[in-house]
């Protein structure tokens, strides 16, 4: 029943994030038809505050049979994915977070608490450079059965795009 619980949770954020950057993106498409706008990626990872606030809109939706996958695009042109698994235990997800973050270089790493309840943890985390020489950043988060993560080659974006979910 508790897994069930923490599937539904899951679901319903899933669904208002998806409806909120939804809305963002059908108000965006009518500014870009006016405007067109230079999408330009990021080189490096930049760790300070980006300038300006960030609009992202939903490129794509990927049911998968034991979680989520989205990918959205910032108004600069910098993609993120947003994942999200459900795992049969606490242990698993917990694992699975471990194996992600082996060899990364950790930023910082937080437990999540709920009404004084330590549910989960947040890891932010520059992944290894891949064989094409390229770092990304992720950010994950355990709560309880389920892992999420967002990823991209900008850490500046990530925060901005976690901020935007939060509010």
């Amino acid at each position: 029943m508790k897994r069930f619980s923490i599937r539904i949770v899951v679901a319903i954020l899933t669904f208002i994030i998806g409806v909120g950057l939804v809305s963002i993106w059908l108000i965006n498409r009518r500014s870009d038809s006016e405007s067109q706008t230079v999408a330009v990626q990021t080189p490096e990872i930049n760790l300070s505050e980006t300038e300006k606030p960030l609009e992202f809109r939903a490129l794509l939706y990927a049911d998968l049979t034991d979680g989520v996958s989205h990918l959205y695009e910032s108004s600069d042109g910098v993609k993120i994915s947003f994942t999200s698994k459900i795992f049969r235990s606490v242990t698993r997800a917990r694992r699975e977070l471990e194996n992600k973050i082996r060899g990364a270089e950790i930023i910082e790493r937080t437990p999540k608490i709920i009404k004084e309840q330590r549910v989960g943890e947040r890891v932010v985390v520059i992944l290894a450079a891949d064989s094409s020489g390229q770092r990304r950043a992720c950010i994950f988060w355990t709560y309880n059965d389920a892992l999420i993560w967002i990823e991209s080659t900008s850490l500046d974006h990530l925060l901005a795009f976690e901020r935007r979910k939060k509010g």
